[in-house]
Protein backbone atom coordinates (compact mmCIF):
# COMPACT_ATOMS: atom_id res chain seq x y z
CA UNK A 1 0.00 0.00 0.00
CA UNK A 2 1.27 3.64 -1.09
CA UNK A 3 -0.09 6.32 1.21
CA UNK A 4 0.63 10.26 1.12
CA UNK A 5 2.24 11.59 3.95
CA UNK A 6 2.49 15.19 5.53
CA UNK A 7 6.24 16.48 4.23
CA UNK A 8 7.88 19.65 4.63
CA UNK A 9 6.81 22.38 1.96
CA UNK A 10 9.89 22.13 -0.19
CA UNK A 11 9.55 18.28 -0.63
CA UNK A 12 5.43 18.90 -1.24
CA UNK A 13 6.61 21.48 -4.74
CA UNK A 14 9.37 19.45 -5.91
CA UNK A 15 7.42 16.39 -5.74
CA UNK A 16 10.85 14.00 -6.49
CA UNK A 17 9.78 10.95 -4.47
CA UNK A 18 10.44 7.75 -3.68
CA UNK A 19 8.64 4.71 -2.10
CA UNK A 20 11.64 3.60 0.65
CA UNK A 21 11.09 -0.35 0.38
CA UNK A 22 11.92 -0.63 4.02
CA UNK A 23 8.58 2.13 4.61
CA UNK A 24 6.73 1.39 1.61
CA UNK A 25 4.11 4.41 3.07
CA UNK A 26 6.44 7.04 3.27
CA UNK A 27 7.58 9.26 0.45
CA UNK A 28 11.01 9.77 0.07
CA UNK A 29 13.43 12.11 -2.40
CA UNK A 30 15.07 10.97 -5.05
CA UNK A 31 16.22 7.53 -6.82
CA UNK A 32 14.88 6.19 -10.12
CA UNK A 33 13.07 7.60 -13.04
CA UNK A 34 10.25 4.93 -13.89
CA UNK A 35 8.58 8.04 -16.31
CA UNK A 36 6.55 11.10 -16.24
CA UNK A 37 4.56 11.64 -13.79
CA UNK A 38 1.44 14.06 -14.53
CA UNK A 39 -0.85 14.13 -11.77
CA UNK A 40 -3.09 12.93 -13.50
CA UNK A 41 -6.93 11.47 -13.30
CA UNK A 42 -5.86 8.69 -15.15
CA UNK A 43 -4.72 5.60 -13.19
CA UNK A 44 -1.95 5.32 -15.22
CA UNK A 45 1.29 7.23 -15.32
CA UNK A 46 3.33 7.15 -18.59
CA UNK A 47 3.05 10.28 -20.48
CA UNK A 48 -0.40 11.15 -20.03
CA UNK A 49 -1.26 14.78 -19.55
CA UNK A 50 -4.34 16.62 -19.05
CA UNK A 51 -5.68 19.58 -17.14
CA UNK A 52 -6.92 17.78 -13.48
CA UNK A 53 -3.86 17.32 -11.04
CA UNK A 54 -4.04 17.00 -7.29
CA UNK A 55 -2.85 14.72 -4.81
CA UNK A 56 -5.62 12.30 -4.93
CA UNK A 57 -4.50 11.64 -8.18
CA UNK A 58 -0.85 11.67 -7.48
CA UNK A 59 -1.36 8.76 -4.84
CA UNK A 60 -3.58 6.87 -7.45
CA UNK A 61 -0.74 7.47 -10.12
CA UNK A 62 1.75 6.31 -7.45
CA UNK A 63 -0.19 3.25 -7.07
CA UNK A 64 -0.34 2.43 -10.74
CA UNK A 65 3.75 2.56 -10.96
CA UNK A 66 4.13 0.18 -7.65
CA UNK A 67 1.59 -1.56 -9.14
CA UNK A 68 4.22 -2.06 -12.52
CA UNK A 69 6.87 -2.31 -10.47
CA UNK A 70 6.15 -4.82 -7.88
CA UNK A 71 9.42 -5.76 -6.82
CA UNK A 72 10.19 -2.75 -4.03
CA UNK A 73 12.70 -1.20 -6.28
CA UNK A 74 13.19 2.83 -5.60
CA UNK A 75 11.04 4.61 -7.62
CA UNK A 76 11.86 8.70 -8.62
CA UNK A 77 9.26 10.46 -10.11
CA UNK A 78 8.96 14.26 -11.41
CA UNK A 79 5.91 15.90 -12.00
CA UNK A 80 5.42 18.16 -15.13
CA UNK A 81 4.72 21.03 -12.86
CA UNK A 82 8.29 21.49 -11.21
CA UNK A 83 9.33 24.64 -14.02
CA UNK A 84 5.62 26.12 -13.50
CA UNK A 85 6.03 26.02 -9.90
CA UNK A 86 9.61 27.95 -10.63
CA UNK A 87 7.52 30.23 -12.99
CA UNK A 88 5.19 30.79 -9.62
CA UNK A 89 7.28 31.67 -7.32
CA UNK A 90 9.82 34.05 -9.15
CA UNK A 91 7.34 37.02 -10.17
CA UNK A 92 5.79 36.26 -6.67
CA UNK A 93 9.52 37.54 -5.31
CA UNK A 94 9.36 40.25 -7.91
CA UNK A 95 5.60 41.11 -6.57
CA UNK A 96 6.89 41.96 -3.01
CA UNK A 97 9.91 44.62 -3.40
CA UNK A 98 7.82 46.20 -5.93
CA UNK A 99 4.42 46.89 -3.82
CA UNK A 100 6.51 46.37 -0.27
CA UNK A 101 3.93 45.01 1.76
CA UNK A 102 4.49 45.10 5.36
CA UNK A 103 2.57 41.78 6.26
CA UNK A 104 1.82 39.24 3.79
CA UNK A 105 2.20 38.06 0.50
CA UNK A 106 0.33 40.19 -2.12
CA UNK A 107 -2.94 38.09 -3.20
CA UNK A 108 -1.96 37.48 -6.83
CA UNK A 109 -0.49 34.24 -7.92
CA UNK A 110 1.23 33.46 -11.73
CA UNK A 111 -0.08 30.07 -12.99
CA UNK A 112 1.37 28.64 -16.20
CA UNK A 113 -1.66 27.10 -18.50
CA UNK A 114 -1.40 22.80 -18.24
CA UNK A 115 -1.09 22.90 -22.38
CA UNK A 116 1.77 24.61 -22.62
CA UNK A 117 4.78 22.77 -24.38
CA UNK A 118 7.62 22.57 -22.79
CA UNK A 119 9.42 24.70 -24.84
CA UNK A 120 6.58 27.41 -23.76
CA UNK A 121 7.24 26.74 -19.95
CA UNK A 122 10.33 27.76 -19.85
CA UNK A 123 10.19 30.71 -21.79
CA UNK A 124 7.66 31.78 -19.40
CA UNK A 125 10.14 30.60 -16.87
CA UNK A 126 13.02 32.97 -18.49
CA UNK A 127 10.24 35.96 -18.53
CA UNK A 128 9.61 35.39 -14.78
CA UNK A 129 13.12 35.14 -14.11
CA UNK A 130 13.56 38.95 -16.20
CA UNK A 131 10.67 40.13 -14.17
CA UNK A 132 12.36 39.61 -10.59
CA UNK A 133 15.85 40.88 -12.19
CA UNK A 134 14.48 43.81 -12.93
CA UNK A 135 12.54 44.37 -9.58
CA UNK A 136 15.78 44.10 -8.14
CA UNK A 137 17.65 46.25 -9.82
CA UNK A 138 15.19 49.48 -9.23
CA UNK A 139 15.49 48.22 -5.35
CA UNK A 140 17.50 50.39 -3.14
CA UNK A 141 19.21 47.89 -0.58
CA UNK A 142 17.57 50.00 2.55
CA UNK A 143 14.10 48.16 1.05
CA UNK A 144 12.09 45.78 3.19
CA UNK A 145 9.15 43.97 1.80
CA UNK A 146 7.46 40.70 4.02
CA UNK A 147 8.45 37.09 3.39
CA UNK A 148 7.51 35.29 7.25
CA UNK A 149 8.94 38.97 8.45
CA UNK A 150 10.85 41.99 6.26
CA UNK A 151 13.40 40.89 3.98
CA UNK A 152 15.69 42.89 1.71
CA UNK A 153 16.56 42.99 -1.92
CA UNK A 154 19.21 40.57 -1.26
CA UNK A 155 17.08 37.74 0.27
CA UNK A 156 14.31 37.52 -2.22
CA UNK A 157 17.39 37.38 -5.15
CA UNK A 158 18.78 34.23 -3.17
CA UNK A 159 15.49 32.65 -2.81
CA UNK A 160 15.34 33.09 -6.66
CA UNK A 161 18.05 31.53 -7.36
CA UNK A 162 17.56 29.06 -5.04
CA UNK A 163 14.14 28.24 -6.62
CA UNK A 164 16.20 27.82 -10.17
CA UNK A 165 19.36 25.81 -8.72
CA UNK A 166 17.13 23.39 -6.56
CA UNK A 167 14.11 22.09 -8.95
CA UNK A 168 16.66 22.55 -11.99
CA UNK A 169 18.71 19.90 -10.15
CA UNK A 170 15.58 18.10 -9.21
CA UNK A 171 14.63 17.96 -13.22
CA UNK A 172 18.18 16.83 -13.88
CA UNK A 173 18.19 13.81 -11.48
CA UNK A 174 14.94 12.77 -12.69
CA UNK A 175 16.51 12.75 -16.04
CA UNK A 176 19.67 10.81 -15.17
CA UNK A 177 21.30 13.95 -16.65
CA UNK A 178 24.79 14.73 -14.69
CA UNK A 179 24.16 18.41 -13.14
CA UNK A 180 25.01 20.04 -10.46
CA UNK A 181 24.29 23.63 -8.97
CA UNK A 182 27.23 25.62 -9.60
CA UNK A 183 29.84 26.28 -6.58
CA UNK A 184 29.32 29.79 -6.36
CA UNK A 185 25.53 30.23 -6.71
CA UNK A 186 25.12 27.77 -4.12
CA UNK A 187 27.34 29.48 -1.80
CA UNK A 188 25.79 32.63 -2.09
CA UNK A 189 22.44 30.55 -1.40
CA UNK A 190 24.33 29.47 1.58
CA UNK A 191 25.39 32.54 3.06
CA UNK A 192 22.01 34.57 2.54
CA UNK A 193 19.31 32.19 3.80
CA UNK A 194 21.20 29.14 5.41
CA UNK A 195 23.59 30.47 7.60
CA UNK A 196 23.74 27.99 10.02
CA UNK A 197 24.68 25.60 7.28
CA UNK A 198 28.14 23.27 8.26
CA UNK A 199 31.14 24.16 6.80
CA UNK A 200 32.41 21.84 3.10
CA UNK A 201 31.79 22.36 -0.54
CA UNK A 202 29.00 24.19 -1.10
CA UNK A 203 26.96 22.48 -3.59
CA UNK A 204 27.24 19.50 -1.56
CA UNK A 205 26.23 21.78 1.35
CA UNK A 206 22.92 23.15 -0.33
CA UNK A 207 22.00 19.95 -1.51
CA UNK A 208 21.86 18.55 2.01
CA UNK A 209 20.50 21.58 3.74
CA UNK A 210 17.57 20.62 1.51
CA UNK A 211 16.99 17.11 1.81
CA UNK A 212 18.34 16.18 -1.34
CA UNK A 213 21.65 14.43 -0.63
CA UNK A 214 23.94 13.05 2.22
CA UNK A 215 26.47 14.94 4.00
CA UNK A 216 29.64 13.47 6.24
CA UNK A 217 27.45 11.10 8.05
CA UNK A 218 25.33 13.85 9.43
CA UNK A 219 21.51 12.90 9.19
CA UNK A 220 19.92 13.67 5.92
CA UNK A 221 17.48 16.75 6.08
CA UNK A 222 13.43 16.19 6.69
CA UNK A 223 12.59 19.75 7.03
CA UNK A 224 14.23 23.71 6.48
CA UNK A 225 13.68 26.91 6.03
CA UNK A 226 15.30 29.55 4.41
CA UNK A 227 16.30 33.02 6.94
CA UNK A 228 15.25 35.35 4.55
CA UNK A 229 14.02 38.11 6.93
CA UNK A 230 15.89 40.08 8.15
CA UNK A 231 14.57 43.34 10.03
CA UNK A 232 18.31 45.70 9.63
Amino acid sequence: MVRVVAGTAHEAETGAARIDPAAPGRLRPRERLLGRHNSDGDDRLWGVDRRRKGTGNSLTALKSVRAARPDGAPIRIIPDNIPAHIGHDLPAYAGQPAAQPADACLPIDLNIRPTASSAGVLQAVTACGGLLSSALATAGPTLRAWHWGPCDPEGFAAMGVAEILLHTHDITQGLSVDWLPPAPLSAAVLNRLLPAAPPGDATRVLLWCTGRGELDGLPRQTSWRWEAARPD
